[in-house]
């Protein structure tokens, strides 16, 4: 028996074949651990517990099996079917999540999302998304809340978890499941009245969710990607992923790249100077060592003599395979220029 919320009020003992039932503080219930403290923090760490060992199996696919120029795609399909679908089991019905607690979760799938991009975890996390066309945790949960709440509304009026909810709604108490899906419908600018809510079929507001979400989470986005240097060049008219991280044309170490020098996550000190002062090129001295360089630095220019030198469509919507292998060039030769200067055996 297990009493959960203020300790004031004590439940009454219970018995079960003349022998009362011992206290816990914890119990696991449908794949969920239920706290005395009312918290979902034990049942978050759990989840990320077990997070990271579906990652681990789903890297382990990346990299064993190949994909080739479908890695993308089958990255972001692992995660929806065994990652997000592993650690959000029941989360429709949590209640009293902390921004701490959505924060955690988040940051599992940003391990994720950087892990098999390998890029450095401090990239802008709304670059991920922006990128990659994916909603981040929080929206999912609020859009399998939202969608649960419709399949209430829809059930029996006489059955049980009706009228559970129904009480709840019109009687609601700080805190409760029903409070969120009203502050769930007011963001996203929907009716909350039963009367709208019930007239819709199961299949239209699935589709009126959809939308809404990728609606309300673009908008969310760019507010954050305007505070960020690095994705000044870019601009987004909807959440979807990148024609460049679709193309078959192009090889998965291609469409890594591309993103590293879309979001300036490339191997350019001037990417990760912070508040360290300005580094000069380490190969020709006369610049920056900055990625807007790449393809201006003597040492450089030398060895891709005749190439144009203009790949300033990286950061459009539509990339020129021209201006991807070039860059791809460029990539291969400073590395190789960067371990001769710094000693080391090729």
């Amino acid at each position: 028996m297990m009493h959960v919320g203020k300790q004031g009020s004590k439940c009454p003992s219970l018995h079960v074949h003349g022998c009362q039932m011992p206290q816990v503080t914890e119990i696991k219930y449908l794949g969920d651990i239920i706290s005395i403290d009312g918290k979902n923090t034990k049942n978050i760490k759990d989840r990320i517990c077990k997070g990271h060992g579906i990652i681990n199996q789903i890297m382990n696919m990346l990299r064993t099996l190949n994909f080739g120029n479908l890695t993308v795609e089958m990255a972001l399909l692992l995660r929806n079917s065994m990652l997000l679908n592993g650690i959000l089991t029941n989360s429709e019905v949590w209640f009293g999540l902390s921004q701490k607690d959505l924060s955690t979760l988040e940051n599992l799938d940003k391990y994720f999302l950087t892990n098999f991009l390998t890029v450095p975890r401090t990239v802008p996390e709304v670059a991920l998304y922006l990128e990659l066309g994916v909603l981040p945790i929080s929206t999912i949960i609020m859009g399998r809340r939202l969608n649960y709440l419709h399949s209430i509304i829809k059930s029996p009026k006489d059955g049980m978890l009706y009228r559970v909810f129904i009480t709840q709604w019109l009687y609601p108490c700080n805190g409760d499941w029903t409070q969120q899906v009203k502050s769930d419908l007011a963001d996203l600018g929907l009716d909350s009245s039963l009367q709208w809510l019930e007239s819709k079929s199961k299949l239209t507001f699935k589709q009126i969710i959809k939308k809404s979400l990728s609606e309300f989470t673009l908008k969310k986005l760019l507010k954050k990607k305007d505070l960020s240097k690095k994705l000044a060049n870019l601009s987004y008219n909807e959440l979807k992923t990148q024609e460049y991280l679709l193309n078959r044309e192009l090889t998965f170490d291609e469409k890594k790249m591309i993103f590293k020098f879309r979001t300036r996550m490339a191997d350019y000190k001037e990417n990760f100077r912070g508040l360290n002062p300005s580094t000069i090129c380490p190969l020709c001295k006369l610049h920056f060592d900055s990625q807007n360089f790449a393809l201006q630095c003597p040492i450089i220019k030398k060895e891709i003599k005749g190439s144009d030198t203009d790949i300033s469509d990286i950061y459009d919507d539509v990339i020129s395979l021209k201006s991807v292998k070039l860059l791809s060039k460029v990539t291969v030769i400073r590395t190789k220029l960067m371990k001769q200067l710094n000693g080391i055996d090729m």
